[in-house]
């Protein structure tokens, strides 16, 4: 029994010092060599919703990377997403392999691009597939049904999103809004390519009102049903509807997960970054959540690491990475209280916001990470059958399911310490 916690122990620290690098990454993205761009044998990134630097990468580059392939001990993958930051102090490089290297700290590590997915030789009428659905790590088929949201009429979005302004400089698609029968056709050509695919994750700005936007992801939900059938999960990232019995009708079409999200638990900084929100009521959106958890057994809420502690006035010169830590954990208490699993994005900006640019601390934020774990997994809301928070293992953008994956496994060491113990009582005996 000791061998095997002393073997764990090892791919644990190795598993965790990754999850660190990973936190880096996303703090301060990466920047790359034009070698990298030469092989062209990986999923290239299309700027379907965000831009995560003011300044747009000059070649093509991978739109995740695998740091860690999982192990016999630690099955889990470690992927991050490639967020372009021409002045980071990690570079990726094609030098007999591809790897990620810090230049101030000298670290040095493989990586993996994740492959092409042929997704820019198929298409749906005259557009390529890849303009309508992404792949997003191995498993998700990712689609933004529309980069215009209605709170932008009347300047009431939310401060640090940039889904519009993106769109207006990055048209990966001829319209705002996607036709609902491309969508499908899309979502069945995908799901034809890719025997990987799992998962369907659909977002989306706004639409005219909430409920007709809830009715486009249902008519959706309907066009794909068949997918149900290879046991694909339905997930949706939405506002909740003004008439909640749509939710009803949101499971019947198969969807499995709604995720509507808070962006900021403090009450008082919800109504300053999130107006639209605000007018629909803080208050509301956790009836929603509550009705949701109904509907679905289970539901989701994510924040904005980042923004939780920001002032009044969005000063960003005031951060402080002690304080985001503390604010943002008293976030995930608060959505645990209320049964609510809780779930968290990392801010990044084009400067296209009215936040700014805010320098993220990696350190900061791996210790955010390891705390959000602990706090997830001692609370019981995520069942015992399931090995991860979100999706499967991978979630590049964010730290939800590492985090999650370091609890884990620090209870499984401490369980082999306990049994290792007790193995010792009984040869003393």
């Amino acid at each position: 029994m000791s061998e095997i916690r002393h073997d764990l122990m090892q791919e644990y620290k190795h598993f965790e010092f990754l999850v660190r690098i990973k936190a880096d990454l996303l703090a301060k993205g990466i920047r790359v060599n034009q070698n990298v761009g030469k092989r062209k044998d990986f999923n290239r990134k299309q700027i379907h919703l965000y831009q995560h630097c003011a300044t747009l990468h000059p070649i093509d580059i991978p739109e995740d990377l695998v740091l860690y392939s999982g192990s016999m001990l630690i099955p889990e993958i470690i992927m991050t997403k490639f967020r372009y930051n021409p002045d980071s102090d990690w570079q990726m490089d094609d030098e007999n392999g591809y790897k990620l290297r810090n230049d101030r700290t000298g670290v040095e590590i493989p990586v993996e691009p994740t492959p092409q997915t042929g997704f820019d030789q198929h298409f749906i009428g005259e557009l390529p597939l890849s303009s309508i659905v992404q792949k997003l790590g191995t498993d998700v088929a990712g689609v933004v049904l529309s980069n215009w949201c209605f709170y932008f009429q009347n300047n009431h979005e939310c401060r640090f999103c940039e889904i519009f302004p993106t769109y207006q400089s990055q048209k990966t698609f001829n319209k705002a809004q996607k036709p609902i029968e491309q969508v499908v056709e899309g979502l069945k050509l995908a799901f034809q390519i890719d025997s990987h695919l799992k998962h369907v994750l659909i977002t989306s700005g706004n639409m005219i009102s909430y409920d007709h936007t809830v009715r486009e992801y249902i008519k959706i939900g309907e066009g794909i049903k068949e997918l149900k059938k290879k046991n694909i999960n339905f997930q949706a990232i939405l506002m909740p509807p003004e008439n909640f019995l749509l939710m009803d009708e949101m499971r019947n079409v198969g969807f499995h997960r709604v995720c509507m999200n808070l962006e900021v638990f403090d009450p008082q900084l919800f109504e300053i970054i999130t107006p639209g929100k605000a007018a629909y009521g803080y208050q509301r959106l956790f009836e929603a959540l509550d009705y949701a958890s109904k509907v679905f057994d289970i539901a989701y809420s994510s924040i904005v690491y980042g923004i939780q502690s920001l002032s009044p006035d969005l000063d960003v010169t005031k951060w402080d990475p002690a304080k985001e830590n503390q604010k943002a954990l008293a976030g995930v208490d608060g959505l645990l209280e209320k049964k609510i699993i809780p779930l968290f994005t990392v801010y990044h900006t084009s400067e296209r916001n009215a936040i700014g640019l805010i320098r993220i601390d990696g350190e900061a934020l791996f210790a955010f990470t390891s705390e959000y774990g602990q706090k997830v997994f001692s609370s019981g809301i995520i069942a015992e059958s399931q090995n991860s928070i979100s999706f499967d293992s991978t979630s590049p953008n964010d730290l939800i399911n590492d985090g999650y994956s370091l609890a884990k496994y620090q209870k499984e060491i401490a369980d082999l310490e306990t049994f290792s113990m007790e193995d010792q009582k009984v040869i003393r005996k």
